[in-house]
């Protein structure tokens, strides 16, 4: 088992990896000329950051389909659609892997919904699960449409095509192991690194119950998971949509279907780099590589990922701001309440 000290050191390493790579690509395109993101920015190119709160609609839709039908009535969109927003804000600071925000979420649905624990743990796993497989849907197409255009390198044709057989075993996968029981097969993962098995003990009866939940649904919601899967690819579509605009007001010509299959690849390196935190250096090293093969000047594919990554630290703000409130308003209820 690796001891905390080396975590740590191992994130300090990443990190300073991915700001030395951020600083080398940013160096190597020039400052001057990504001044053009904030001539892209005057005027009213500022609302294309407001593009996120639609594809944010979506996973949330998504979302509320996967709760039980015994909870649908507790079930305010608008709240579950504020909760996702504070939910994912910590997620984008969380290094490595979206986990703390997951957990927040079931807590928030639990204590403003009023759906039980076990109800809000099954449908935030579901959701996370089909968002992954619509994650999944999106980049083999756009790695299918990207590999076939005519004059792509053989050696880029074959990492494409190596990445579209990847993300169809991590799906299988997923599947396998969430109809077998994920948390008791997670269990199992850690035990063979050491990890004393008592310390699930305490939540074992929890945790079984919410896997039975899961498989129940492989066996006899499919319809429901479909569904919450269409919701989340048009999360993910709408992504492109963002791009599309974003380089619109970068003064880049491509369409909707091409940027579309743009936001699939950057889905890809996303996921591809998760280890290196907020994907650093690798997002606009690799939009410099495609923009440039799309006949593009690279300085224009790290404008770009500089747009999404400015979009984030917005909405990052937005979901904190938004959990204070929650927290704001939780403790007035309760001293409200001490109080009477």
């Amino acid at each position: 088992m690796i001891s905390p000290l080396v975590k740590k050191i191992i994130q300090a390493l990443l990190f300073f990896i991915g700001i030395t790579l951020f600083i080398f690509v940013i160096q190597a395109v020039g400052f001057e000329r990504l001044s053009v993101i904030f001539q892209a920015l005057a005027g009213w190119g500022w609302l294309v950051f407001f593009i996120y709160p639609f594809m944010s609609f979506w996973d949330a839709l998504g979302w509320r389909v996967l709760f039980d039908p015994e909870w649908n009535s507790k079930i305010n969109i608008r709240q579950l659609y504020l909760i996702r927003l504070a939910g994912e804000a910590v997620n984008n600071i969380t290094p490595f892997i979206d986990v703390a925000g997951e957990f927040l979420k079931v807590v928030l649905v639990e204590k403003r919904l009023g759906v039980s624990k076990k109800g809000a743990a099954a449908a935030g796993i579901m959701s996370r699960s089909a968002l992954l497989f619509a994650e999944i849907i999106f980049v083999v197409g756009g790695l299918a449409f990207a590999s076939s255009v005519p004059g792509i390198p053989t050696g880029l044709r074959i990492t494409l095509f190596s990445g579209f057989l990847i993300c169809l075993v991590c799906a299988g996968l997923l599947i396998r192991t969430q109809k077998r029981g994920l948390f008791v097969s997670l269990i199992a993962f850690f035990e063979r690194f050491g990890v004393d098995p008592n310390m699930f003990n305490r939540f074992h009866t929890s945790l079984r119950v919410v896997d039975e939940e899961i498989a129940r649904f492989y066996s006899h919601e499919s319809r429901r998971l479909w569904l919450a899967i269409g919701c989340h690819l048009l999360g993910w579509i709408s992504g492109g949509i963002e791009v599309f605009f974003m380089l619109r007001i970068l003064g880049v010509e491509a369409t909707l279907f091409e940027s579309v299959i743009l936001e699939s690849l950057i889905q890809l390196m996303r996921t591809a780099s998760f280890y290196i935190p907020g994907n650093l250096g690798v997002q606009e090293g690799a939009l410099a590589f495609i923009l440039g093969i799309m006949g593009v000047h690279p300085s224009l594919g790290v404008a770009l990922s500089l747009l999404k990554r400015a979009r984030q630290v917005i909405w990052t703000a937005v979901g904190f701001f938004i959990w204070g409130i929650f927290q704001l308003r939780e403790f007035t209820s309760s001293n409200a309440s001490a109080k009477a």
